[in-house]
């Protein structure tokens, strides 16, 4: 959210609040009520219309907003590769080396909202691939498709996230259905086409994964192409480490337990920053493993250490996690409403960002903030506490 929103029209900034709310309540008690709980598929599908179709017709017809991201990056990525440009080596980058490439027709055909119909297109995908190995009416798809995280950063903000999840998404189908193989090969194309930050939920499908033969080959068919990829940008000249460095900075960034010592502290312990969150996931691997825990509960784990002691989480990186998260949680109650307040939250936390954690709105709002950015980083914890406790059970 523009801080200058909140300076020039407080009440349309607060109003903007509105939507995230109202499809808060929509996730947790759509599905139960009386009329609408013999017809869950159904609603899952009305409400994907509702918050991708109708909420763009208005968010970019209606307003005509484009994210700052499509202006700054996207599009002029991928108008550089339409006009012969190649990925980091005649223009920044800190996707995967097919990320720009991948949006290039989108954009010559759709112009600046290209990139924001291929993610609506890749959430559209990772929808009916959570339906293909959950089920159309369950969980897993519904939580992908109402939470408020999920719809906004693809709507509102319109971030590429959703096509890392995407590829999460076929994985996990592909794992279900017993193909290492295809599991493989949708996460090589997930790390070539998206974030440097893919491998994560792709090490929790590996974890998952039971069996050293099928292992192997998910490892074999995922690395293989990344390498021929990346080895013929190399040898075009384009320096591969690229996203890496870029995406190495902003210590303190996002929702984090880190956020409020570096805004208030000035705290910024560079690459030992990293350590905590290391040592956390490097334990729930080590004792998940132990007994066996599916993909899903790695996932679990490995999403609540980072979210909450990665030094840089913005809310939209949530979505590499969501659709092994919607799967973790399933039907059990104290997961799937841990799930809504973290995917309400996370929704919040750009508004929160966005001048009153700084103290330009005043002492209250201020407050609101610091409790928000806070409870943010504590609740994506809880997820560590109920694996714990539930192999004590």
């Amino acid at each position: 959210m523009d801080p200058e929103l909140w300076r020039t029209h407080p009440a349309l900034a607060i109003a903007s609040l509105a939507p995230v709310l109202l499809g808060a309540a929509w996730m947790a008690f759509a599905r139960g009520l009386p009329v609408l709980r013999e017809h869950r598929a159904l609603v899952t599908a009305a409400t994907w219309i509702a918050t991708r179709v109708a909420f763009a017709v208005i968010v970019w017809g209606v307003f005509g907003h484009m994210s700052l991201d499509s202006r700054t990056w996207f599009v002029p990525q991928a108008r550089a590769v339409l006009a012969g440009g190649l990925p980091y080596r005649d223009f920044q980058s800190v996707h995967g080396p097919l990320f720009a490439p991948l949006l290039a027709p989108a954009v010559a055909l759709f112009g600046d909202l290209g990139p924001g119909i291929v993610f609506l297109a890749a959430d559209l995908v990772t929808w009916r691939a959570l339906a293909a190995a959950e089920g159309e009416a369950s969980d897993a798809a519904w939580a992908w498709v109402a939470m408020p995280i999920v719809w906004i950063s693809v709507v509102r903000y319109a971030q590429d996230e959703p096509l890392a999840a995407l590829f999460v998404a076929l994985a996990w189908l592909a794992s279900k259905r017993e193909r290492p193989v295809a599991a493989g090969l949708a996460l090589a194309a997930g790390f070539l086409c998206s974030k440097p930050l893919l491998p994560l939920p792709a090490l929790a499908l590996f974890a998952g994964m039971h069996g050293a033969r099928a292992r192997t080959r998910l490892v074999l068919a995922a690395l293989i192409p990344v390498a021929l990829v990346y080895a013929d940008f190399a040898a075009l000249g384009a320096p591969v480490l690229q996203p890496l460095t870029l995406e190495g900075g902003a210590f303190g960034t996002g929702p984090t337990l880190w956020r409020l010592p570096a805004v208030f502290g000035h705290i910024d312990p560079g690459l030992w920053g990293w350590l905590p969150f290391v040592a956390l996931a490097a334990w729930g691997l080590a004792r998940l493993g132990a007994r066996g825990a599916g993909a899903p509960a790695h996932a679990a784990w490995q999403y609540g250490a980072f979210a909450a002691l990665s030094p840089k989480f913005l809310p939209m990186y949530a979505l590499l996690w969501t659709p092994l998260l919607g799967v973790w949680a399933g039907a059990e109650p104290r997961r799937k409403t841990w799930l809504v307040l973290e995917g309400t939250l996370l929704a919040l936390a750009w508004p929160l960002e966005s001048g009153p954690l700084q103290g330009l709105f005043g002492a209250i709002w201020r407050a609101i903030a610091i409790l928000g950015i806070a409870a943010m980083g504590l609740l994506a914890l809880w997820p560590i506490a109920e694996e714990t406790a539930g192999a004590r059970r």
